[in-house]
Order: structure tokens, then sequence, then C-alpha cells
């Protein structure tokens, strides 16, 4: 019979609890449900945006990869572009580096050509002198070596 004071007591114990405590219970439970209520709709809002910027940043390293095959490529074109140019130019150089080359060369020759003209001449003249001083006389040979002084002045003049 005690146990069932007890039980009794616990049942009364627990009527008047629920009773005093339900509606600052149901408020707490209601405020508890709206505020997870409320957690999950911001959860799912924020999940919505990030899967969004998360497409949008999927999308824009595709179109990256994309734009950087592009530049490579351009990149690439215009290095082939400006390679040709820099062989076109060397090659324009290397041409007129010839020429100037055979321009000296031949002025080179021409001033040879033209040295040793004269030092013919000279061994000529003096070979002509020794031969002529020893045929002729001193009054021809003064006139022969002023006919030829003016021969060569002519001769240097070209």
């Amino acid at each position: 019979m005690a146990a069932m004071f007890k039980i009794i007591n616990f049942l009364i114990f627990a009527g008047i609890l629920v009773f005093i405590l339900r509606k600052p219970l149901k408020k707490l439970f209601a405020g508890r449900k709206k505020e997870i209520e409320n957690r999950i709709m911001s959860a799912g809002t924020s999940h919505e945006s990030i899967s969004r910027e998360h497409t949008k940043l999927k999308n824009l390293l595709e179109n990256l990869e994309k734009d950087k095959m592009t530049l490579v490529a351009e990149l690439k074109k215009e290095g082939e572009i400006e390679r040709g140019r820099i062989v076109n130019q060397a090659n324009a150089y290397a041409d007129r580096l010839v020429v100037d080359a055979k321009r000296g060369m031949e002025n080179e020759v021409n001033k040879s050509a033209m040295s040793l003209r004269r030092l013919i001449v000279e061994e000529v003249m003096e070979i002509v002198r020794e031969r002529l001083s020893k045929e002729i006389t001193k009054k021809e040979q003064a006139a022969f070596s002023k006919a030829a002084v003016e021969e060569l002045r002519k001769h240097e003049g070209l």
C-alpha cells in the first residue's frame, strides 16, 4: 500500500507539474521548433547560394582553362611571327654585310691595282732611264723625263 501511495503521489505531482508547466513548455518547444525551422531555412538558402557560387566558379575555371589554351596558342603564333621577323632582319643584315664586304674588297683590289700600276710604271721608268742614259744625250734625256712626268701626272688624275 505504501507503494500505491507513492505511485498516486507521483501521478498527482506529475499531473500538477504538467498542468503548471504545459504553457511554458509549449512556448519553449514552439520557440525551439521555430528556431530550428529558421536555421534549416537559412542553411537551405546558404546551401543554394553556395551551390550557385560553386557552379559559377566551376564554369569560370572551365573558361579560364579554355582562355589559357587560347592565349597560349596566340602567344605561340605571335612568337612564330616575331621569330620570322627577326630571321628576316638577320638575313637582310647578313646580305648588307656581304654587299659591304664585296665593296670593300673591290676598293682594296682597285687600290692594290693602282699601287701596282704605279710600281710598274716606276720600275719601267727606271729601266727606261738606265737604257736611255746609255743611249741618248743629256738634252734628249731631259726631254724624255719631262714627257714621262707629264704622262704620269695624267695617269694619276684617273
